[in-house]
């Protein structure tokens, strides 16, 4: 039914068809206006300068509607109006005229009041430009949580951090810093505000609760708050003053609550330098060491942009004359944050500039590769590890006689990509497990096993007494192998014989006698011949009654390492594996045996010593 064909007959229309088409036209553009800006095909600056020009339009016909109701509404009907004027004409033409014009003026003075009330408006809206950029009013935005329904209007008078995140990684990265800054900003003058949209809301709010953050998160599912601010590239933070206007806005993530205490310093301060010619600023395309600096103007001009991270200074100039700007960094640090400046020279030479805005590289969140690794120096007490990192780094060993470790070095806090630690403070021949570490300046930490690594002797070998016995491997009659090295902490007698030694084979008993007596102490003996006849040695074995273990040394290399001149020849070795004594030929008797055997048993320490000069 058209609209001036209302339930009543009697009523008027309310507007002219005219006028009706005119505002669902208008109504129209208005519904696909939003469209697009909720399909994200138009940026929130001119979805809201157009939205404006659209709602003055259609408020200025309802005006105009409106004032011509209410001139109407002064007379009656055309039938009624003319019997009227027939019937009053000739006696109150003057009075009725004059009631006219009085009405009339009454009339176009209310249309004058509010005409001057909306231009008033919409001069304040245009002299305070809603948007996205430093200087501009926040767009405003009502929301509500599980606990909080508010707009962003309630916070005037407070300076607001408004912060959007729409990935799982943003997070874990900001909350840390956010629930550190929280501590130190007093939430009587400032909101932090947390908005979550985009397709991995359902995650990150998962991480939200696991990071037990308190701050009003708002859900975004729609993205209708994230582009309204314009973002597209996440995390990003708007820093809102206290009259709602934003004074600075960070791209990428917060540094930590230093970081968010220096921009709060900045806002509300009027400090921050900006300019009307600039506007739509964006820093897109973040990297570690890249990033893609991109604005427009309403003069054409050429641009510069000038970053500084506190110590370093650079400033890049694009060589075309545009309204359309963009400059490319590259080589930055990754995991800093640089303040930027923008500035634009028009044609005629004048200068147009704008700061507040800043940007954090990303953060290095892979560690470095560790190369090369090794122990390159071992000693008796103290080994040397080296190795490469392939970017700058610290450097660190851990280590112990267990794969728990236990022992870590001084870490070496200078970056740099060659490493060299020295481990101090170890038992000599002793098996040690190593790692060494390497942290980047991110904090990135990488580490690596070494393969077991024994530490060496504090005695030189050789065959004299005081000097560490020769290491060897023989097979012994019974088929098994026996390393000398494995039996340290064993008090060991070496034995050289052969069968047809008349000497070797009337000593036998005594031998036997002295390890059956001293076994359970822990003494060790072996035989060693260069006969490799099993058989016979078995039998031999099985004659004299003999318990301990007979090797055999064919190639006489153990021989030539002892320098046995001949037999029997006896060699007594410690439990760290020194020569303590050495008895050529057969013993006089028992007592010479139990003494020797007592000497290196009863020293009443363990540790390796050496002995006196000229003590056999």
């Amino acid at each position: 039914m058209p609209l001036k064909q209302s339930a009543s007959n009697d009523k008027k229309s309310e507007f002219t068809d005219q006028q009706q088409q005119q505002i669902a036209a208008l109504e129209k553009q208005l519904a696909e206006l939003r469209g697009q800006f909720d399909a994200g095909k138009l940026s929130s600056e001119p979805y809201l300068k157009k939205k404006i020009a659209l709602e003055k339009k259609i408020a200025q016909l309802k005006e105009k509607a409106a004032a011509a109701r209410l001139k109407q509404s002064e007379g009656d009907s055309p039938e009624k109006g003319s019997a009227v004027k027939q019937k009053t004409e000739s006696a109150h033409k003057g009075k009725t005229m004059s009631s006219f014009n009085k009405r009339y003026l009454i009339i176009a003075a209310a249309v004058i009041v509010m005409g001057l009330a909306i231009w008033g408006i919409v001069s304040w809206i245009s002299g305070s430009t809603t948007g996205f950029d430093i200087g501009m009013r926040a767009p405003s935005f009502s929301f509500q949580t599980d606990t909080t329904k508010a707009s962003l209007n309630d916070f005037k008078g407070k300076q607001v951090v408004l912060t959007f995140w729409d990935r799982q990684e943003s997070c874990k990265e900001e909350a840390s810093v956010l629930k550190e800054a929280t501590v130190a900003v007093s939430f009587d003058k400032t909101a932090v505000l947390i908005v979550n949209g985009g397709s991995d809301a359902a995650i990150t709010g998962d991480c939200i609760k696991n990071q037990g953050i308190t701050l009003p998160v708002l859900p975004d599912p729609r993205r209708d708050i994230t582009r309204l601010y314009g973002v597209n590239n996440i995390p990003k933070t708007f820093f809102i003053d206290e009259a709602g206007m934003i004074a600075h806005v960070r791209f990428g993530s917060l540094a930590g609550k230093g970081d968010i205490e220096a921009a709060l310093k900045t806002t509300g301060t009027d400090t921050v330098k900006k300019s009307a010619v600039i506007s739509n600023v964006n820093i897109s395309s973040l990297t570690q060491a890249n990033a893609i600096v991109t604005w427009t103007s309403n003069a054409t001009g050429s641009g510069s942009v000038t970053i500084t991270d506190g110590k370093q200074m650079r400033m890049l100039t694009e060589a075309a004359v545009t309204t359309n700007h963009m400059v490319a960094f590259g080589s930055l640090t990754a995991g800093t944050v640089y303040s930027v400046k923008i500035t634009i020279r028009d044609t005629a030479g004048k200068e147009y500039s704008t700061e507040g805005y800043s940007f954090r590289t990303l953060r290095d969140i892979t560690p470095p590769i560790i190369q090369d690794a090794k122990a390159s120096q071992i000693a008796a007490n103290s080994i040397t590890v080296t190795w490469a990192t392939d970017e700058a780094a610290t450097g660190q060993v851990e280590f112990g006689e267990t794969t728990v470790y236990g022992g870590t070095t001084t870490i070496d806090a200078m970056l740099t990509t060659s490493h060299s630690v020295s481990v101090s403070g170890l038992k000599s021949e002793t098996v040690y497990y190593l790692r060494v570490k390497s942290k980047d300046a991110q904090g990135n930490e990488a580490k690596i096993d070494l393969p077991m690594v024994t530490t060496k002797s504090i005695y030189t070998s050789g065959a004299e007494v005081g000097k560490k016995a020769p290491d060897f491997s023989l097979l012994g009659i019974d088929g098994k192998t026996v390393q000398l090295s494995a039996l340290k902490g064993k008090i060991v007698i070496l034995q050289f014989f052969n069968t047809e030694c008349r000497t070797c084979v009337t000593e036998m008993p005594l031998i036997r006698k002295m390890y059956r007596e001293w076994q359970d102490k822990g003494l060790q003996i072996f035989a060693i011949t260069k006969e490799t006849h099993i058989a016979n040695l078995q039998m031999f074995a099985n004659i004299y009654q003999l318990t301990f273990p007979i090797l055999m040394d064919p190639d006489e290399k153990v021989v030539e390492a002892y320098q046995v001149p001949f037999t029997p020849y006896f060699v007594f070795i410690d439990g760290d594996g020194v020569i303590r004594n050495i008895n050529e030929g057969r013993f006089t008797n028992e007592d010479d045996l139990t003494q020797t055997l007592n000497s290196l048993f009863y020293t009443g320490s363990s540790a390796p010593k050496k002995p006196a000069a000229g003590t056999p």
